[in-house]
This record gives structure tokens, C-alpha cells and sequence, in this order.
């Protein structure tokens, strides 16, 4: 009873029907065990203890004992055990030491659902091949040598209720009263065919512990050895074909298809894995539709009916038994449901009987059929059997008859009478291969439990079948559907598979190999693939593939979409991308923007047409500078180039070849170096050329500006003075600049603002330091320029000043259109623009300062000398020759006077002086400019030295004027004493004359005559001492006197000298002087001119 009781509900399900079936054999009774019985069982269990009792009065081992020793007789041909003819009652039997149980479905229902009214013509050379097998063991000396194996085959109509009672006689039962029996014991079931039968044989045969071996149930659910631990197969999984069928979908690029199954122990669970797979792959399962085998004709219609309404379908995926698909292309072909393609699974896809009728429809097809190879000896077995003279196989002339449509029946009217020569030899059927693996799995795993165990089947005990399972577990051997064929874990194979294509010629079609696939390498080895619709694969998709370069944005289901371009500079690299990646910096797309590409790096280089022309210019323009500093060192003592400034005009020249020099900088590779490099030389190039000319401009304002100069010179105007103030101004252009590139140095960055290049360029995070560098250098052209406009008035003879006014304009012109397109350019517009700009401001510096004064050198030698004499004009056309302009300095009197030498007015003179008009008319300009400027050096001179005499005169006059004070000072020191001693020596008398008794008014009169006398005679020494002194004194004040006035006068005439040529800048200097000349005739006085000095 503990046994009962632990036994699970469909254990007890199981022994229960094992007892009514049992009953029924024992009673010899005809009917046999169908679907109403096994309901009543069902119903039955739901009374545990009337199943118990019924479970023990019913396991008599004897009864059971006897009933299988009478099923199993001594024949070796078929027998019909019931009597009837029926599927139970056929068997084909050999008898054998042990025995191997085989169940094929010979009978399959028919298109109306009758159970075992179909002949299906394989089965009978499946059978072949499981009696093969066991021949070949037996035949074998090396494998079970003493040993033979027999076979019991039965037909289990691919139905569960048959296959079970077909199952119950390979259970064999032992009484317990002997150890051995006399019928054989079934050690091992081959079989079945399908999933939905295996499951229930294998629960059956589990229960007693007898290993079964399918050839063709490919359900994953059998991998479960928990449920299923005395199952094993020599087909692969259904996991594997799945994997099968979804690579195949991505293969062939199919992402809108619907799947057929059969709602049974073999369509569930694959299509459930399948459509897992195929969702991993993006691949949209629009239509999932199952079917009963118990389905109505409505259902079928239905299902159809779904798929022909949406039209972007191609492609339909079947996990259906022989049964189910069969009548789902039958309602296909009727509804014209055409130009579809079909993916068989293993249970049809190389069936010729389920498309003999559909051809047409199914053209084009393919199979997915577990891998496996021939054996030639098989088929000259096959080509040798005689169909009347094999009696061990009762299904052999039928199965055969239905393949040939012909009849071995005489009787049979219907077809026509077989030959006799009719054989299976040239059909190709994979699963005959799996039935041989499955016979020598059991063959070779009792062989390996005989060797290690010699007495285990001796006659005298039945084998211990959960030993031998585990030895079957363990078989490894050469086979037809694996060199190296051995079970998994799961008690599965290695899957491999074979692709079958149906391809037809005209009416005759046929299943041809077109590829391999296995786990590793998936597929190989394709063939031509005749399709449904021609050569090319069909299109199963709900939209067109986006290309690279492209994404999809999707819709429902995810399987439709619309295709987009990517964005500029972001690629797709593959078909129906969901999204672009934009390429990193510096990269840009190819055209079709499926790949991204490293932008060239761009910077004027010197191979460059423009850059080429810029290096022209620039040799030139140092060239130029070169040629113009050495005519200068050249003529440095001639009158045209010394008037210039010789120090601040090669100063200048330096500035203006850094400028020209910068240009290099800006063709050149950038580099940290080179932007470095490109800061310090720009700063000082504008820093030395802006110093120059301010220098020279501060010198012109200043000699012209008297509010400036106070009257006096200035230091400036000292050549020395000048360059320190110009170097100056570069030094602290210099220290900003270094400042600047201590605290934040430029460094080369790359600019890929530009998507089609990547740009080099010159990066300074810093600013304040440009900012103050450009400020500086803006400060500094700014009071050039204002002192330059000032004096822009200035005669001919002073065009220095108009030079550096058009100068400066120029260069803030040039330097303002740079910054503004410094900054609003890159790259080698930016490199031009920049070298462009220093070419000019080179340019302009040479052409407004020095072209000029190199023609007068060069061209017209003859006006670059000193001019003794100035040809003056005065107002009434009176010409004045002006023999000499000298400092004449009266040492006598301290004045220094500047005499003209007028000559009478004559005919003759005037006649002298029109013919110097005429001569002086060929003299330019620029010549009369540098006599005067010469002239105005001389007076400079003598001017400096009227002023340190008068310095000296009256530091002189001070000192008198000290001394003098100080004999003041001691004087009147020298007084208060007297004074005293006085008043006591007439403190002293008055006592003594009061003590001799002289009177008051006598006292009085005695002391008034003795101060008389006192008085007269220290008036005479102080009298002589201050008169020398003031003699002195006033000799010194008269001298300052004089130099005070001689210095302020020529001051005067000076400054009204200046006035009158800034009044009038194109007076010449005849008229200035003439002016000046009249002015102080109608006064009276001569025309005194103090030394008026002037440079530039």
C-alpha cells in the first residue's frame, strides 16, 4: 500500500489503465480500449480508494505473466494476436534472447479525422530500416556475440489512445516465483514518430522503467528528464530547429511573417520558442494561429482568411504535424490563397504524400530536416527484397503498393497489379537513418553492459533496465546522422540539419538539398533556391530596408517604419539603424554617410599658390628695406639723410622688417612655438614702428610748440634722449608680452567649427593680456597720430611730418581692417589676411618715410647737398640776400644778434633776383626743406649756447646779490654793537660829569658833540665799504639785466617767426624772415633774432 500511496495522480491513471487493458487481453474480448474508456478512467480516479482497491485486487503478477507469454509465440512472422486484422492485431515479431519493441505509424487519419485509415508509404521502409539494424547487430560477431536480438514492431497510427495500447506489450512483469522466464524480455522501445505519441509512451514506459529511443519526436518538452528520464531521440530538438528557422529569417532579411502550428506536445512548445527567437531577432510575428487536431473546417477557413488579408505576408513558418498541415494546405489551395512561401518544419518538410496534392502551392518550399547520410548497404538490402517472400514485415507489400499505386492484392480491383520488382531502394528518406541510430544506441549500450557484466542476462534474471538505461546514456559510436554520435545531457544529439528546397520542373517535383546548418557555423554550402517567386528570395517585410546612412523611425508594429536621412555629420553603418551617430570631432561623413572620415588639416602651407605670392612680396619688401638701410649707412652724412633723424630712421627700418618678417610666421605650421612666436614678433614690430614715428613726431611738435618747450630746449630734442624714448616704449611692449605668455601661453588647438576640414589654429584663453598688448600698441598710434595731425601744416621743408600723418593713417587703416577680419575669419582665409596686413603696413612705412628722400639720393643727387644761402621774398617783391645767418654774441654787452645784410634795391638786383627765381624754380621742394632744416640745426645750436651764458650770468648775479646781503647782515651786526658801546660810553661820561658837577644842559651839549664826532667818522668807513660794494652789485644786476632781456628778445622774434609759418604753411622761409625784418623797421629796431632751433 506505501507503493499506492506514493504513486502520483497520473501514475495512478497509468496503472489503472494498465489493469483495464490488461483485463481486456485476458478475456480474449475484441473491441478494443478507446477514448470512452480511457474517459471513464479519468473519471474513475477521482475515487482514490476504489482505484486502490481496484489497483490491488487487479496486479495479479500471474495473470499478467501468462498474458504475455501467450502474446509472444515462437513465430517469426507476422501475427494477428486479436484475430480481427486490426492495427493492434499486426505485428511483426522475431524472436531473439532479448527483444527491441519498434512502434511506427503505418495508418494515419485521414482528411476527415478517422484514426488509421491513411497509408502512410515510409513507414513501411522505416520498419526496413529497424529490422536492418537488428540484422546487422546480430550479423556483427564484435557486438553482443552471444547475444541475438529480436523485434517487436506495431503500428501506432500516430494516434495517442492506440500508441498507448500498443505500448503496454513491450511491458514485461516478473511473478517473483522463478528467476526466469520463458518469453523474452523488450529491453528498449523504438519509437514513435511523433511528439504528441512519444509524450504518452514515454510516461507509459517510464513508469516501468523501459528506455525508449525516438527516431522522430523533436518536442524540447521531451528534454525534461524529470518528466521524461527513460526518454532519449536520434533527432535533434525542436530547440534547434527554431534556432533553424530565425536564422533563417535573418538570413534571407524576413521581418514580417505569421506561424502555423498544431496546438499539441509538438507545435506548442516550438512555436513558443520560435517566436521568442524570431522576437531577438526583430523579426515581427504578425499572425500566430494554432490548430486542434480536432479543429473544425471553420477554423481552417479562418486561419487562411487572417493571412490572405494582409498582403505583405511572403512568408509563413509551419510547426505542424502531417495531420494539421495537410488540411491547412488543402483549404489554402481551395481559397487560391497562392505566391506564399512555406518553412516546413521536420515533420513534413520532406514529405512527398503531404504535397503530392499541393504542388503547386507549395512550389518553392523549404524543409528543414535534421542531417543525416545514407547507407549504401541498406539500399542493396532494400533493392533485394522480394515483396511476396518478406513475411516478417506485414506492412511491407501496402506501404509499398501505395508509393508504386499499384496493388499486391489480386482481388483489389481499384489499381493495378504490382510487378513484384517494386522496391523502396531508390526513396530517400532521412528518417530511416535516425530509426538504424536508434537500433544501434540500444544495441551498443547492452553491448557495453554485457561486457562489464558477464552474468547479467544468463538466463537465470531479467536485465536491470535502470543499469542498462545509463549505459545507453553513454554509447558513443560512428552513425548515419553523426560521425560521432553521442547523447547530450538531456539525452538529445548534437542538430544538425539539411535544407530541402521543392523544386519542379513541369508537373514532377522534387526535395532538393540546398544548404547545411549547423550550431557553429549556421549555414554552408547553399545551392541555387528555386523560389515561390522566382530566383530572388521573396520579400517578406512590412516595409523596405533602410540603407546605411538612414535611420528608421518605428511604428506598430515595430516591424514597420519610415526611413529618414541622417543629420548632417552623423552616419548610420547599418541597414535600419534606429539612430545616427554623429561623428566625433574632426571627422565628417562620406557621401552616402555610412562612415566617418578624418578631416585634412588645413593651414596655409608654402606650397600654396597665395602663400607662394605672399613669400614674393615679402622677400621684396625685405629686399627693399635692406637696400634702403644701406643707401642711408650709404649717405649718412649727406645733407637729405642727415636731416631725417639717421638713429630713429634706421630704428624705423628694423620695425619694418619685423613687419615683413611676420609673415613668415603666418605660413608657416602652426606650433606651440610658432603662435608664440607670432605674439612677441608682431607686439615689438608694431612697438618699434609706432616708437620711430611717434619719437619723430613728439621731436617736429615740440621745436614748433613753445608751450612745450617753455622757451627753452627740451631734452627730447637730444638725439640720445630720442632713442631711449623709443626703446623704451619696445621694452615695455616686451614685458607685456612676456607677462602675457608666462601666465597663459598660446598653444595650437584644432578647430573643427568647419565640417568638412579640421583648422589649426592659435589659441590664447587669455584676455587680458591681448587686450592690454593691443591697447598699448593702440595707445601709442593714437598719440602719433594726433601729433602728426597737428603738425600736418608745417611747409614742404617739413613733410616729415606729413609723411608720418599719412603714415599712421595708413598703418590704423590697415590694422583696423585686420583685427576686424583677424576675428571674423579662420583658417587660411585667416593666415592671408594677417600676412597681407604686415605687407602692407610694411609697405605704406616705406613708401610715406623713405621713398621720398631715396629718390633725392639716388635720382637727384644734385639737390642732396647744404645750401650756404636762402633765396627770401619780401612783401613788396623787394629781394633780400641773406649773405650770412651767424650768432654774433657782443661779449661786451652779453647780447647776441642775428644782423641781415640788406642790399639797395635796384634794377640790377632785381634783375639778379629774377634770375634766381628762374633757378630756384628747378629746385624742389624737398631741397629748399633741407637748407632750411640745416639752418635751423645752426641756430639750435647757438641758441643752446646764448642760454648756458645767460645761465651762467645769472647764477653769477645771484652770487653777488648772497654776498652782498650777507655784508648787509654783518654791517648791521657791527652797527647794533656800536651802538651799545656808544649808549654805555655815554652812560659812563654823563655819571663823571655829574660827579664833577657840570649841569644838565652842559651834560647835554658835551654829548651831542661827541656823537657828531662819533658819527662823522664811522660814516666815512661804512660809506666807502657799501659804495664798493653797491658798485659791485650793480655792475652784476646790470650785466643780468642785459642777458635777461637779450634772451627774451630773441625768444620773441623766434616764437613770432613760428607763428608767422604756422599761419601761412606755404609761405617760404624768404617771406617768414622778410616779415619778420619789416615788422621791427617800422619799431626802429634791427631785426634780432635769437638762435630759433628746429629738428624733426
Amino acid at each position: 500500500m506505501s507503493f499506492i500511496m506514493a504513486l502520483s495522480d497520473l501514475q495512478i491513471f497509468l496503472l489503472v489503465y494498465l489493469v483495464c487493458t490488461l483485463c481486456h487481453l485476458c478475456t480474449s474480448q475484441k473491441e478494443k480500449f478507446g477514448l470512452e474508456n480511457r474517459a471513464a478512467l479519468l473519471m474513475f480516479t477521482e475515487e482514490n480508494g476504489q482505484a486502490l482497491n481496484m489497483l490491488n485486487s487487479t496486479l495479479n503478477p500471474s495473470s499478467m505473466h501468462s498474458h504475455f507469454r501467450q502474446r509472444r509465440s515462437a513465430a517469426n512472422f507476422p501475427m494477428d494476436i486479436a484475430g480481427d486484422g486490426g492495427p493492434s492485431d499486426v505485428v511483426a515479431l522475431q524472436r531473439g534472447d532479448v527483444v527491441l519493441g519498434g512502434m511506427f505509424a503505418v495508418l494515419l487519419p485521414d482528411d476527415e479525422g478517422n484514426p488509421c485509415s491513411k497509408v502512410l508509404h515510409k513507414t513501411g521502409l522505416r520498419m526496413e530500416a529497424m529490422m536492418y539494424a537488428v540484422d546487422v547487430l546480430n550479423n556483427n560477431t564484435d557486438i553482443l556475440p552471444d547475444v541475438k536480438l529480436g523485434f517487436e514492431i506495431r503500428n501506432d497510427c500516430s494516434n495517442p489512445n492506440q500508441a498507448l495500447t500498443e505500448a503496454l506489450n513491450f511491458i514485461s512483469v516478473n511473478d517473483g516465483e522463478s528467476c526466469s522466464s520463458d518469453e523474452p524480455q523488450t529491453i528498449g522501445v523504438v519509437g514513435t514518430g511523433s511528439s504528441a505519441t512519444s509524450t504518452d509512451v514515454a510516461n507509459l514506459l517510464g513508469l516501468f522503467k523501459v528506455p525508449q529511443v525516438s527516431y522522430s519526436a523533436s518536442s524540447r518538452v521531451l528534454s525534461n528528464k524529470k518528466l521524461y528520464p527513460y526518454f532519449l531521440r536520434t533527432i535533434a530538438s525542436d530547440v534547434n530547429q527554431a534556432e533553424v528557422m530565425a536564422d533563417l529569417a535573418e538570413t534571407m532579411g524576413w521581418n514580417y511573417v505569421a506561424i502555423i502550428y498544431t496546438i499539441d506536445n509538438y507545435g506548442t512548445p516550438g512555436v513558443e520558442l520560435l517566436s521568442d527567437l524570431l522576437q531577438a531577432r526583430n523579426v515581427c510575428v504578425t499572425h500566430t494561429l494554432g490548430l486542434n487536431s480536432d479543429s473544425p473546417d471553420d477554423a481552417v477557413i479562418d486561419i487562411i482568411q487572417q493571412l490572405s488579408r494582409d498582403e505583405k505576408i511572403s512568408v509563413i513558418f509551419t510547426f505542424c504535424g502531417k495531420q494539421g498541415i495537410g488540411r491547412i494546405l488543402a483549404q489554402a489551395q481551395a481559397s487560391g490563397f497562392t505566391n506564399r512561401t512555406w518553412i516546413a518544419s521536420d515533420s513534413w518538410g520532406q514529405s512527398d504524400q503531404v504535397v503530392q496534392n499541393v504542388k503547386s502551392l507549395v512550389r518553392g518550399m523549404l524543409g528543414i530536416i535534421p542531417k543525416s547520410r545514407p547507407d549504401e548497404n541498406f539500399k542493396r538490402y532494400l533493392s533485394r527484397l522480394d515483396p511476396y517472400s518478406n513475411h516478417r514485415n506485414p506492412w511491407y507489400q501496402l506501404t509499398l503498393g501505395e508509393l508504386r499505386d499499384c496493388s499486391f492484392d489480386p482481388t483489389d480491383t481499384q489499381r493495378e497489379q504490382c510487378m513484384g520488382n517494386e522496391t523502396f531502394a531508390d526513396q530517400e528518406d532521412a528518417a530511416a537513418s535516425f530509426v538504424i541510430d536508434a537500433v544501434y544506441a540500444l544495441g551498443y549500450g547492452l553491448h557495453n553492459m554485457l561486457t562489464q557484466c558477464d552474468d547479467c542476462l544468463n538466463g537465470t534474471q531479467t536485465l536491470d533496465l535502470e543499469v542498462y538505461l545509463d549505459y545507453v546514456k553513454r554509447v558513443n559510436f560512428s552513425g548515419l546522422t553523426n560521425s560521432n554520435f553521442m547523447f547530450d545531457e538531456n539525452g538529445d544529439p548534437i542538430g544538425q540539419y539539411d535544407i530541402y528546397n521543392l523544386q519542379c520542373h513541369g508537373d514532377e517535383c522534387s526535395f532538393v538539398k540546398v544548404a547545411d546548418w549547423d550550431p557553429i557555423s549556421k549555414f554552408s554550402n547553399w545551392q541555387e533556391v528555386e523560389w515561390q517567386t522566382g530566383r530572388a528570395p521573396p520579400l517578406s517585410r512590412c516595409s523596405e530596408d533602410c540603407p546605411a546612412g538612414h535611420f528608421i523611425t518605428l511604428q506598430t508594429p515595430k516591424c514597420c517604419w519610415e526611413c529618414h536621412r541622417c543629420e548632417a555629420g552623423s552616419i548610420s553603418v547599418a541597414q535600419n539603424s534606429l539612430q545616427c551617430t554623429v561623428c566625433r570631432d574632426g571627422e565628417r561623413t562620406n557621401e552616402n554617410q555610412t562612415s566617418c572620415l578624418v578631416n585634412p588639416i588645413v593651414y596655409l602651407e608654402w606650397d600654396n599658390a597665395v602663400a607662394i605670392v605672399l613669400v614674393i612680396l615679402t622677400v621684396l619688401g625685405l629686399l627693399a628695406t635692406g637696400f634702403t638701410l644701406a643707401v642711408y649707412i650709404r649717405h649718412r652724412n649727406s645733407a637729405t639723410i642727415k636731416a631725417t633723424s639717421t638713429e630713429l630712421s634706421y630704428l624705423l627700418l628694423v620695425g619694418i622688417a619685423m613687419s615683413y618678417a611676420s609673415t613668415f610666421l603666418f605660413i608657416a605650421m602652426p606650433t606651440d612655438e610658432i603662435c608664440n612666436a607670432k605674439i612677441v614678433m608682431v607686439g615689438i614690430s608694431f612697438a618699434v614702428y609706432v616708437g620711430a614715428l611717434l619719437t619723430k613726431t613728439n621731436r617736429i611738435s615740440r621745436i614748433f610748440n613753445r608751450k612745450l618747450s617753455d622757451g627753452a630746449p627740451s631734452m627730447f630734442l637730444n638725439i640720445q634722449y630720442q632713442l631711449l624714448f623709443a626703446l623704451g616704449i619696445v621694452v615695455i611692449q616686451i614685458a607685456i608680452q612676456v607677462v602675457w605668455l608666462q601666465l597663459e601661453p598660446g598653444v595650437v588647438v584644432k578647430d573643427t567649427s568647419d565640417p568638412e576640414v579640421t583648422l589649426l589654429q592659435c589659441n590664447y584663453n587669455s584676455v587680458l593680456g591681448p587686450a592690454v598688448a593691443v591697447g598699448f600698441n593702440a595707445v601709442l598710434a593714437t598719440l602719433c597720430l594726433y601729433k602728426a595731425f597737428r603738425t600736418r601744416k608745417l611747409p614742404g621743408q617739413f613733410n616729415d611730418s606729413r609723411g608720418i600723418c599719412f603714415a599712421m593713417l595708413t598703418c590704423c587703416l590697415i590694422w583696423f581692417v585686420f583685427l576686424v577680419c583677424y576675428f571674423a575669419t579662420t583658417g587660411i582665409a585667416n593666415s592671408i589676411i594677417c600676412s597681407t596686413a604686415f605687407i602692407a603696413s610694411g609697405t605704406s612705412g616705406l613708401i610715406c618715410m623713405f621713398a621720398p628722400k631715396m629718390w633725392i639720393v639716388i635720382a637727384r643727387p644734385e639737390l642732396n647737398v647744404r645750401q650756404s644761402t636762402l633765396k627770401l621774398k619780401s612783401s613788396s617783391g623787394t629781394g633780400v640776400n641773406i649773405k650770412s645767418v651767424s650768432s654774433i654774441v657782443d661779449k661786451k654787452n652779453g647780447r647776441a644778434s642775428l644782423t641781415p645784410i640788406v642790399s639797395d634795391p635796384s634794377p640790377a638786383s632785381s634783375h639778379s633776383s629774377d634770375g634766381d627765381r628762374d633757378s630756384t624754380s628747378q629746385v624742389s621742394s624737398e631741397d629748399e626743406e633741407q637748407r632750411f632744416l640745416e639752418e635751423l640745426e645752426k641756430l639750435e645750436e647757438e641758441l643752446k649756447d646764448a642760454v648756458m651764458e645767460r645761465d651762467d650770468a645769472v647764477a653769477k648775479a645771484n652770487e653777488s646779490y648772497q654776498e652782498m646781503l650777507n655784508l648787509q647782515k654783518m654791517q648791521d651786526e657791527e652797527l647794533e654793537q656800536l651802538d651799545e658801546a656808544v649808549r654805555l660810553e655815554k652812560a659812563n661820561l654823563r655819571r663823571l660829569l655829574i660827579s664833577e658837577g657840570m649841569k644838565d644842559e652842559d651834560i647835554d651839549r658835551a654829548l651831542r658833540c661827541q656823537d657828531e664826532e662819533w658819527t662823522d667818522n664811522e660814516d666815512g668807513d661804512n660809506t666807502l665799504k657799501v659804495a664798493e660794494l653797491v658798485a659791485k652789485l650793480a655792475s652784476v644786476s646790470a650785466e643780468r639785466d642785459k642777458l635777461n632781456q637779450q634772451v627774451e628778445q630773441l625768444s620773441h622774434e623766434c616764437q613770432q617767426w613760428k607763428n608767422i609759418i604756422i599761419k601761412d604753411p606755404d609761405v617760404s622761409p624768404e617771406g617768414a624772415v622778410n616779415e619778420t625784418s619789416v615788422n621791427n623797421e617800422g619799431t626802429g629796431s634791427s631785426s634780432d633774432i635769437s638762435t630759433c632751433t628746429t629738428s624733426v
